[in-house]
């Protein structure tokens, strides 16, 4: 897998047989936030969120890099379960959601946290509530590169120039261009208004 370049002090914790890690997950829901890691009690990292233990109940599939800069995918599986999060499946609109997967590392001896690194960073895409002996739930999360694949629905529009920048007048008479015969070297009245403009109007320059 080519990947980012990972700082060497980071590669040695992971060659380190005695390092001890932990992943916790950052799911934004417009509510609030479902923060939660692979050990138990809580625990507030150096990103200052507070995480809550969800031990064992708390699956990832395995994250992935290329050099391509394609999109992956990260499936949570959550399982025995907040019903928090039950709740947010049921009554939210939990889509494109935004989804934080962190590595922590922790001293072997002090158990103090001493690094992280960010595995994954997306949205939220699908969360399914499966049901059977206990609540399960799957949030599947598409990698913010998915971004690079869709196409941005943006035209040559006074009402996309201004979303792009509130005010913003640039193309204001882009409409009424497109069906004006323009005589290059004269005067063109594009203001709808049924004359040419005069000096100092700000149609045409002084």
């Amino acid at each position: 897998m080519a990947s980012r370049d990972i700082p060497a002090d980071i590669t040695n914790r992971l060659a380190n047989d005695k390092q001890q890690i932990a992943f916790a997950v950052n799911l934004g829901f417009d509510s609030g936030a479902v923060n939660l890691w692979t050990g138990t009690g809580d625990f507030t990292g150096s990103d200052g969120l507070t995480y809550v233990g969800a031990g064992e109940f708390l699956k990832l599939s395995n994250v992935e890099e290329n050099a391509e800069l394609s999109s992956t995918n990260l499936t949570i599986t959550i399982s025995g379960l907040n019903n928090k999060i039950i709740g947010y499946a049921a009554t939210e609109n939990y889509q494109s959601r935004p989804v934080t997967l962190n590595m922590f590392f922790f001293h072997p001896d002090t158990t103090q946290e001493v690094d992280k690194i960010i595995l994954f960073k997306g949205r939220i895409d699908t969360l399914t509530v499966l049901e059977g002996d206990s609540f399960v739930v799957a949030v599947s999360c598409e990698n913010q590169l998915i971004d690079l694949t869709r196409p941005k629905n943006l035209f040559f529009t006074p009402e996309t120039q201004d979303f792009l920048h509130s005010g913003d007048k640039g193309l204001e008479f882009v409409p009424k261009i497109q069906e004006q015969t323009i005589n290059w070297g004269g005067l063109t009245d594009i203001s709808g208004t049924g004359g040419v403009p005069e000096p100092g109007t700000g149609l045409i320059p002084q």
